[in-house]
């Protein structure tokens, strides 16, 4: 290596080499080139409209749209809470909110009956909200603070049996009402209590936004779940320590998720997703699964893996630990089956009933049933907008193929949400993370949680 002598601060002689002398004008040259160009690619590519840069998320947070969320079952004569909140267009809460809400109730004394007004007690007839800051986009809400936060928690308690709503209007949002979910009021202790969660969800542990903590803040008091799961992929975990600190990661992240159980009737499974021969990506396809347990004892079964590669040898190492573990479950369940990418799509001919029992027909991605040729109105598709709008999956994996092969499963439809927003993702809105990261065609609809105006 060349070098050449210079003086040091005290007169002795130093030998640097050539590699540390000062740059040269034409390497700067070169090194602003290649920074034009990159920046000139970029908006090449932006131009054409492949990659979305949209401000109006940034700066458009103005009250559109009041939602409730109420139990679904409720005792006569016991107080059971229920929280407002104002949503933006893009289904986020607004920061400078600050209506004035009048609440009452209906009900309906039976089934097509007409809505009579209800005999409840509030913990407040009407509520002024106190604004968090201005309407802006860069900050949600939730995460400021002050003030109120777009979302505000009451009680109410019902005196009288039957089907009720919540009724709350807002005189300078919108003249029509909004109303809760129906409420089941029994007289007496409800037999059977439904349940809200969302078992199928990401954080910045893998490839989805938002740290654990975050997430199930969001799920549990912002979506008002009752049971949330976060499923971490297992071969794209932080990419700095996988996969030296598998066995270090997974018992962080199952402490971050116990931490959750149990707060305020909180409920939280031990999850992580599972894709076998991932990095094969010519190789069978083994699908995407997620596994659950109820005990924090579950261990980590990573794909990438020679011990766990393929269906075969999990659902080996999973009865194995059951029979270990005497008393001890674990439960899985597949999710986009036809999904024809990087491996993704399920091998139904390796379906073992004694560990899957239920298969995610519904997420963001849209529906598994069917092919869209044979008219599903939600297929599963690459991304959101042409020119990357193309259905992927596979005929001969959907649903109805596994149980044209005599299967018995049960149906459920998770998120499978990568922004963070687990319980209510805003992929399907100007909000999502990604133009064309994942496929969010699936809106809310009526028949759900949400509320909708009278």
């Amino acid at each position: 290596m060349e070098e050449r002598k210079i003086k040091g601060r005290k007169g002795n002689i130093l030998n640097i080499p050539s590699v540390l002398r000062p740059r040269s004008k034409t390497k700067e040259v070169s090194r602003k080139s290649l920074f034009i160009g990159i920046f000139l690619a970029g908006f090449f590519i932006w131009s054409l409209d492949l990659v979305n840069i949209n401000y109006r998320p940034m700066l458009q947070n103005d009250p559109v749209v009041l939602r409730i969320f109420a139990p679904s079952v409720a005792q006569k004569g016991t107080s059971v809470e229920f929280t407002v909140e104002c949503w933006d267009y893009s289904e986020r809460l607004s920061c400078g909110y600050s209506g004035t809400v009048s609440l009452s109730a209906e009900r309906e004394p039976s089934i097509n009956a007409s809505m009579v007004v209800a005999n409840v007690q509030f913990s407040a007839n009407s509520y002024t909200f106190i604004p968090s800051g201005i309407n802006q986009g860069f900050v949600e809400a939730y995460r400021i603070p002050w003030g109120d936060q777009a979302h505000k928690t009451f009680t109410v308690t019902f005196t009288e049996p039957g089907i009720h709503y919540i009724k709350v209007l807002d005189p300078e949002l919108s003249s029509v009402p909004y109303y809760s979910n129906p409420i089941m009021v029994i007289d007496g202790t409800p037999d059977n209590y439904l349940f809200w969660g969302d078992i199928h969800g990401h954080s910045s542990m893998c490839d989805g936004s938002g740290y654990i903590d975050q997430v199930l803040f969001y799920a549990k008091n912002i979506a008002c779940l009752d049971f949330a799961s976060v499923s971490t992929h297992d071969q794209f975990i932080n990419a700095m320590v996988a996969p030296y600190s598998w066995p270090l990661f997974w018992e962080q992240t199952k402490s971050l998720i116990e931490n959750w159980n149990g707060k305020d009737s909180f409920v939280t499974l031990q999850a992580h997703e599972w894709r076998g021969n991932f990095i094969k990506l010519g190789g069978d396809p083994q699908g995407d699964r997620v596994i659950y347990s109820r005990t924090n004892e579950l261990p980590f079964y990573s794909g990438a893996s020679k011990a766990f590669s393929n269906e075969t040898k999990l659902n080996t190492a999973l009865k194995s630990w059951m029979a270990e573990k005497s008393g001890r479950k674990v439960m899985t369940i597949h999710h986009h089956p036809p999904h024809d990418m990087m491996g993704m799509r399920t091998d139904w001919s390796s379906f073992d009933p004694e560990i899957t029992r239920l298969v995610e027909m519904y997420s963001v991605h849209g529906s598994s049933e069917m092919s869209e040729a044979q008219g599903n109105p939600f297929p599963i598709l690459s991304g959101n907008d042409k020119p990357f709008e193309l259905e992927v999956d596979k005929p001969g994996y959907h649903i109805r193929d596994a149980l044209s092969m005599g299967y018995r499963l049960g149906f459920m439809a998770s998120g499978d949400s990568h922004d963070g927003h687990i319980g209510h993702s805003l992929s399907h809105t100007e909000a999502r993370h990604g133009k064309y990261l994942h496929v969010h065609r699936i809106r809310p609809r009526q028949t759900s949680r949400f509320a909708h105006n009278g």
